[in-house]
């Protein structure tokens, strides 16, 4: 998670670029090679294609990577489309969502904010252990400083007691 325009997005598609060619993560951190797919749901093809062309320098795109612009919500058949995904690539490596606000389930009903906050994610935990995939999924800090960095994740606890981790993004 982290404040808008420092970075997340580029940090996403970078580790997908690398898990997709083997190369190394952030610079210098090697990967295992595999099949890597980056939904870069608040971009369209052209954006990222020029980001890509500028991340790659030249160089060829990865095989292993996918992306795309467009995934549905996980109350709406995002889950199941991941399943069939995973299904169809053994060797997946790596899944980068781009962001959470736009496959999260629309909330109805008057559950809990924490419930909903803990539920929003809570399928993608048994896939991505089951297929043995790590699941990185992109969202937003609040505007508020906190004490504890957690805290500063956009929503609930029920975000991050609901996932594997946490990374903030910060200057």
């Amino acid at each position: 998670a982290g404040k808008p325009k420092i970075g997340k997005s580029w940090l996403g598609l970078g580790l997908g670029i690398a898990v997709g060619s083997g190369g190394r993560a952030l610079g210098q951190i090697a990967v295992e090679s595999g099949q890597a797919l980056y939904m870069g749901l608040e971009d369209n093809a052209r954006r990222l294609q020029k980001r890509m062309k500028k991340m790659l320098a030249g160089r060829d795109a990865p095989r292993l990577l996918e992306v795309t612009t467009d995934w549905p919500q996980l109350d709406e058949g995002g889950v199941e489309a991941l399943d069939v995904w995973l299904d169809r690539r053994p060797d997946a490596r790596l899944v980068v969502v781009d962001t959470l606000k736009k496959i999260r389930p629309r909330e109805t009903g008057s559950g809990r904010v924490y419930d909903l906050d803990y539920e929003a994610l809570e399928p993608l935990i048994p896939l991505a252990a089951d297929r043995g995939v790590a699941i990185l999924v992109v969202h937003h800090l609040r505007k508020l400083e906190a004490g504890d960095p957690l805290d500063m994740i956009s929503g609930s606890t029920g975000l991050t007691g609901g996932v594997d981790g946490a990374l903030i993004l910060k200057r």
